[in-house]
């Protein structure tokens, strides 16, 4: 016998929720305006369409910023969008359109671009870097320059000043830059310069590896000891910044004195130009000491990081897309990219929705505004 319960009453409730997606389908506006006869004037006239609507049939912005999500931050091929957005929206987009959708967000995105690299040249501590990249099956050059807020991608023909100058923060920028002791950077002597301390720990480590002099060991030890000793939280006293310099100081002397034991320089060859060839301990020997202040700078200012794992991760994307597309079609295509990818890290490093970013841009309102404090 089953028993009625419907006037029974309830003791409590269970939940359970199902998390679904609605279906997916384009929606379709249609603008309409009116065209009326003037009898005053004897003329045709009708009324306007929003300013966005500028053509007969077109994408949103919601569509766009999808499609260029998909291809610029997924970084998924031309012809893989195009498949994703006919199986999610029974809607195949073609490379054509991809290719001007984003080609029209880079030449939006040109005023954000200016305002990064303003924001860049005014921050108190800036990490530069440069990677390689194939255009066109020839290497050319990403540079970065960011901070914790702020991305900027400049692609270049070149590596060196040429393309730092024309990347535009580095000749203007009076902060602190950290980067790994490639020469043209200390061309600059308007601004400050740290060096990259993890790069230092990867050549003390080969070097001991290789050779096992002491004095790697024992510089390997007091770069740790001093990056901890930072990382405690407390400004450290004078006394102690000059008991880290001193410590620093013997271990090169005790390093050169060591190298030139094991690897006694060779003399130049009669009539052959340029500096002699010296061992890779001598070469790290001579830029340690050469670069004192910049290797210990983060002892003296804690605004200054350790090593230049900013820049290293920001760089670490363009290997991603290389890995994934090989190379770059034309400049543009590279230009495109990089512009678009600098507005995208930046909206990702202050927590913004990628894809909510990229529509508002698309739609004339970007989340960085000129208006906004740095």
């Amino acid at each position: 016998m089953r028993l009625r319960l419907n006037h029974t009453p309830v003791l409590r409730h269970e939940k359970r929720q199902v998390h679904d997606l609605p279906p997916f389908r384009l929606e379709v506006t249609e603008h309409q305006a009116e065209v009326k006869y003037c009898d005053a004037c004897g003329n045709t006239v009708k009324g306007e369409f929003p300013e966005d609507v500028a053509a007969p049939v077109q994408y949103g912005p919601k569509f766009r910023a999808t499609a260029i999500y998909l291809s610029q931050y997924q970084l998924l091929p031309y012809e893989r969008v195009g498949e994703v957005m006919e199986h999610l929206f029974h809607h195949k987009l073609s490379e054509g359109t991809l290719v001007n959708a984003n080609l029209s967000f880079y030449k939006q995105l040109e005023p954000v671009e200016r305002e990064i690299v303003e924001r860049l040249v005014k921050s108190t501590v800036a990490h530069f870097d440069e990677t390689g990249i194939r255009v066109q099956g020839k290497t050319q050059w990403c540079h970065v320059a960011s901070t914790d807020q702020y991305t900027y991608y400049f692609h270049h023909a070149k590596r060196g000043q040429e393309a730092m100058d024309a990347a535009g923060v580095l000749p203007n920028f009076q902060g602190n830059a950290i980067h790994d002791a490639w020469a043209p950077y200390f061309h600059y002597d308007q601004c400050h310069h740290a060096l990259c301390n993890a790069h230092h720990l990867r050549e003390l480590i080969f070097v001991l590896e290789q050779e096992k002099p002491s004095w790697a060991k024992a510089m390997i030890n007091l770069l740790l000891e001093a990056k901890a000793a930072v990382e405690a939280g407390e400004t450290l006293t004078s006394d102690a910044i000059a008991c880290f310099a001193a410590r620093y100081d013997r271990i090169l002397e005790v390093g050169r004195l060591e190298d030139a034991k094991q690897n006694p320089p060779i003399e130049q060859p009669t009539g052959k130009r340029g500096k002699p060839k010296q061992s890779k301990p001598k070469n790290l020997l001579d830029r340690l000491g050469e670069h004192r202040l910049a290797v210990l700078t983060f002892l003296c200012d804690l605004s200054v990081p350790f090593d230049n794992n900013q820049a290293e991760r920001d760089v670490r994307m363009v290997k991603v897309q290389q890995k994934i597309s090989g190379t770059f079609r034309s400049e543009q295509g590279a230009k495109v990219f990089f512009r678009i990818r600098s507005y995208i890290s930046t909206a990702k490093k202050q927590a913004h929705s990628i894809i909510d970013a990229i529509e508002q841009a698309i739609r004339g309102k970007p989340f960085m505004l000129p208006t906004q404090n740095p």
